[in-house]
């Protein structure tokens, strides 16, 4: 992208979070759908704009990760910081913030079954019990999927799931209440297969 591009995207970001960019992080992080943001917002703002910004954000506070949990490699983050020369003209100037590192996980592998591990919701609540939801995350591919979602998920579901930009490739969602009963729900139905991880007991459940 030319710097000139980059000026103007930085502009536009800038203007945008000036307006209503804090009200959508602070709603994302009580974890409103896209549409509830949209329809809480005080000022129009356009459906991308309002998605492309949840996200960053959910990458920002660990909710999504793009690589493996436990495989040491973090997330950078891009950010806009607007800097002033000596006449007093406004420039924006990107800063790649380098990602902590992160500690890697030599995965115990675990093969989830109902004859031996019961029901998959008594045995996710206590793998949650025992790592806490911080330390617990699930693979998810709605982004490789072209069909749409299955009717067995109730509409604030479905809007959570469509309302977020899905890349094509494996992505790692926090196993919070919400994820987990969409988990749930659709495993009990045939429409899911993927891996739970537990951090602190370093395992890796393939459902």
């Amino acid at each position: 992208m030319a710097e000139n591009d980059y000026f103007k995207q930085a502009l536009s970001n800038f203007v945008f979070d000036m307006a209503s960019g804090g009200a959508i992080l602070h709603l994302a992080n009580q974890g409103y759908t896209v549409k509830q943001i949209i329809e809480k917002l005080d000022f129009p703002a356009p459906y991308e704009k309002v998605q492309e910004a949840v996200w960053k954000q959910l990458l920002n506070n660990g909710c999504l990760l793009l690589e493996e949990p436990g495989s040491g490699v973090g997330q950078e983050r891009a950010e806009y910081v607007m800097e002033k020369d000596s006449f007093g003209r406004r420039s924006f100037r990107k800063v790649v913030i380098k990602a902590d590192k992160v500690k890697q996980i030599h995965w115990k592998e675990v093969i989830f079954s109902r004859q031996i591990n019961g029901k998959l919701a008594d045995y996710l609540s206590k793998k949650i019990i025992a790592n806490g939801e911080e330390a617990s995350y699930v693979s998810c591919n709605f982004g490789m999927k072209t069909n749409r979602l299955p009717d067995v998920l109730d509409e604030q579901q479905k809007d959570y799931i469509s309302g977020l930009p899905w890349p094509k490739q494996k992505v790692y969602h926090k196993l919070d209440i919400r994820m987990r009963e969409i988990v749930m729900t659709l495993y009990d139905v045939g429409e899911f297969q993927g891996e739970c991880y537990f951090l602190k007991e370093q395992e890796r459940v393939i459902l």
